[in-house]
């Protein structure tokens, strides 16, 4: 086969992942690609903007005593920093971040614009070539076309695999709101016999901050002084800002009630989950609203974090909120809440399930049993 160009190293995906793996390669002096369906949206974080939390934090921070950019990034570009647990011992306790997802994308674009043997690719990456009579990785396919050789490929796709989106009854194919999904790909997996799984995960509306009722709300402060995520931000040497260092933000809290319990309840049946659209899996526990009504059903209330995107933005993350319901019972469960009786949605929220290589098929180097060269 011909190939258009080579690399030691090609990376399919541009979040979390996929960064943290081409900037490791390339700062090793190895030749490396990233291939992206959009070099603007690298880093891009389209659910939560936080980075951290229980457990999560704890490895930020080993991804930072790796040589790893997110803890620096974070560092950069947060809006509010608190230390989770500080009831428990600090072994369990963890640092927490919400990030301005604006200035965290454009920190990351940067980054993997600007490093020395790193070259960012945008297309969709179609297919994974391998050696001829060898389960061993040879090459990538782009746009069904370009012919890239490369000696390891890492697949970092997220949620882009076969993605499908879920709200209500309604169901399109994409790989996050408003962004096609990698449909080709995974063909390569079925051929060579990797058993795909689907799993699924989810993300709230987004709030136009100027609709919701402030002066009701508890505000949640960050705190003083804020936990940092990198040793290597200043001040060199210390996981702790100066009192004062970080120009911080504030988050609110409020809370579900009985009204907003009955909405779910009554509409559970139109929801993708438990109106049986979806089958797949959750990655960890990041439950729904509705799971947490049904699993839940003697708690009389849930709590909801309204958190900024971004410092200077209108959007609102209310955390806690995660839901399936179609979208004209979105606007009644959300307009149920203390502070939101006016809100108005930006985006509605919305259930996705993605094809996953299942971690049995890797071994503790992550690469693949069935194919030597390709990392997951």
């Amino acid at each position: 086969m011909t190939y258009d160009t080579d690399f030691d190293v090609v990376v399919i995906g541009g979040g979390h992942a996929g960064i943290e793996a081409a900037l490791a390669s390339a700062k090793l002096g190895v030749k490396t690609a990233l291939i992206t369906l959009d070099k603007e949206k690298v880093g891009l974080m389209p659910c939560n903007p936080a980075i951290g939390g229980i457990a999560k934090g704890i490895v930020v921070r080993e991804i930072d005593a790796f040589g790893g950019e997110m803890g620096k990034a974070i560092d950069t570009t947060g809006l509010q920093y608190k230390m989770l647990n500080t009831r428990k011992g600090p072994a369990v306790q963890s640092p927490r971040a919400q990030a301005d997802k604006e200035e965290y994308r454009k920190y990351m674009v940067n980054k993997t614009q600007n490093t020395e043997n790193l070259t960012v690719i945008e297309g969709e990456a179609t297919n994974i070539f391998l050696k001829p009579y060898s389960n061993e990785v040879e090459g990538v396919e782009i746009d069904g076309n370009i012919k890239i050789k490369a000696k390891s490929v890492v697949v970092t796709t997220g949620t882009f695999l076969d993605g499908v989106i879920h709200i209500g009854d309604k169901q399109f194919p994409a790989g996050r709101m408003d962004e096609k999904p990698a449909q080709k790909l995974p063909d390569f997996y079925k051929e060579h016999g990797f058993p795909l799984v689907r799993f699924k995960t989810g993300t709230p509306a987004r709030l136009d901050k100027n609709t919701i009722n402030w002066s009701i709300l508890e505000e949640a402060l960050g705190d003083e002084p804020p936990p940092k995520f990198s040793f290597w931000t200043e001040p060199v040497g210390s996981y702790w800002f100066k009192e004062g260092q970080k120009e911080q933000v504030s988050c609110y809290i409020t809370y579900t009630t009985e009204e907003t319990h009955k909405i779910i309840r009554k509409n559970l049946h139109r929801t993708a989950l438990y109106g049986g659209a979806i089958t797949g899996v959750g990655p960890r526990y990041c439950p729904s609203i509705e799971d947490k009504i049904v699993k839940f059903e003697n708690k009389a209330r849930h709590t909801v974090w309204l958190e900024p995107e971004t410092r200077d933005g209108i959007s609102i993350y209310p955390n806690g909120l995660s839901t399936s319901l179609p979208e004209e019972v979105q606007w009644q469960m959300y307009r149920s809440i203390p502070g939101l009786e006016n809100v108005v949605l930006l985006k509605p929220a919305y259930a996705i399930e993605y094809d996953v290589v299942p971690p049995t098929e890797l071994y503790p180097t992550l690469e693949t049993k069935k194919v030597r060269g390709l990392y997951h």
